[in-house]
C-alpha cells in the first residue's frame, strides 16, 4: 500500500526549523515565575528553579541563555541552578516577558490545548522517573537526570508548533494503528527526535542534550552519552507505560536495563512507583498548567 504523502516538501522541514527562534510554553507556571520576580530581584536561584522546572520551553530557554557564547561560559552549564545562577535574575526577568507576550499576542503558534496538556505530562513524568532511577548512582546528578527528562520529547513541541496539520496526522495515524507515533513517523521520514536535535544544535544546547534527544527512542545507536541516553529511554518507557506496556519489557529496555545496571527487581520498584507520581503530575497540571481539555491522556 502506497503511503499517503504529508503536506509539505522534505526540503520545507530544516527551513523551517531554522526560522524557529521561540515556541510556545506548555504550562501556566511563567505567572508564577515572574510574580515572584520581584522589581529589586529577591527573588533567590531556587525559587526561580522550583517554578521554571515545571516547564519545559522554559528551561530549555534558560539552559539555551546560559550556554550561549554572549556570556563567555567557561563550560556547559547542565542545570537549572547553574543556568539561573550564571545569567542572574534580569536575564531570566527578560526570558519570561518575551515569552510571557508571545503567549498573549501570538495565536498563530499555539498548541492545541489537549496536546499542551498531554506533552506537559509526558515532560513531567519523564523527568521525575529518571531522578528517581538516578538516585542510587553517581554518574549524573538528580538535577541533571530532571531536565534531561524535560527537555528530551522538545522535538515533538516543535513538531506540533511548526508542523501542526502534518503531527496531527501522524498522532491520528499512530492512534488507530495502536502503535508509538515515532514508529509511523520512520515510515513516513519525518522525525521529531531531528527535529529536536536541529533545534537543539540551532540553541546551543549542550551535546548531551543533543544526544538524549535524537536517541531516546533508539538508544543503541548513540555514540556518545550512552548511559543518559539510556537513562531517559527508559524514562520515557515508563512515562508511555499506559500506552505501550509492551515495551516495558522488550529487548531494547532490557539491553538499557544491564547496561545502566539496573536490576529487574528495582526496575519492578521504578514501574509500581508509578501511580504516585502520576498522581503528583495531576496535582501540579492542576495548579500550573492551562485549563484542562480533552482526556488528559498521558502522551
Amino acid at each position: 500500500m502506497e503511503t499517503e504523502k504529508l503536506p509539505f516538501n522534505d526540503a520545507d522541514i530544516p527551513d523551517r526549523i531554522n526560522q524557529v527562534h521561540d515556541l510556545p510554553i506548555l504550562c501556566n507556571a511563567i505567572g508564577q515565575v515572574w510574580e515572584n520576580i520581584s522589581e529589586d530581584g529577591m527573588a533567590s536561584v531556587e525559587e526561580l528553579a522550583s517554578l521554571i522546572r515545571y516547564d519545559q520551553i522554559l528551561a530549555a530557554k534558560v539552559l539555551r541563555a546560559a550556554n550561549s557564547t554572549i556570556f563567555g561560559k567557561r563550560k556547559q552549564i547542565l542545570t537549572l541552578d547553574e543556568g539561573i545562577e550564571f545569567i542572574g535574575t534580569e536575564k531570566v526577568r527578560s526570558i519570561c516577558l518575551s515569552s510571557l507576550l508571545k503567549c498573549l499576542i501570538s495565536d498563530r503558534e499555539k498548541i492545541d490545548a489537549s496536546l499542551k496538556e498531554s506533552f506537559w505530562k509526558h515532560s513531567y513524568l519523564s523527568a521525575r522517573i529518571a531522578s528517581m532511577i538516578v538516585q542510587k548512582r553517581t554518574w549524573v546528578s538528580t538535577q541533571q537526570a530532571y531536565i534531561l527528562g524535560l527537555i528530551h520529547d522538545i522535538g515533538r513541541t516543535a513538531a506540533a508548533t511548526c508542523f501542526s496539520e502534518s503531527y496531527r496526522f501522524l498522532e491520528d495515524l499512530a492512534r488507530a494503528r495502536k502503535i508509538p507515533v515515532w514508529h509511523v513517523e520512520c515510515q513516513y521520514g519525518f522525525s521529531h527526535t531531528q527535529l529536536g536535535l536541529w533545534l537543539a544544535i540551532k540553541w546551543g544546547l549542550p551535546e548531551v542534550f543533543q544526544n538524549v534527544i535524537a536517541f531516546h527512542h533508539l538508544p543503541e545507536k548513540t555514540k556518545k552519552f550512552r548511559p543518559e541516553v539510556k537513562l531517559i529511554h527508559l524514562a520515557d518507557i515508563l512515562a508511555n507505560a499506559d500506552h505501550y506496556p509492551e515495551l516495558i519489557w522488550d529487548k531494547v529496555t532490557l539491553s538499557s536495563l544491564r547496561d545502566l545496571y539496573i536490576s529487574e527487581g528495582e526496575w519492578e520498584d521504578c514501574i509500581q512507583s508509578l501511580g504516585n507520581i502520576k498522581d503528583e503530575a495531576e496535582q501540579i497540571w492542576n495548579m500550573v498548567g492551562q485549563e484542562r481539555t480533552g482526556d488528559g491522556a498521558f502522551s
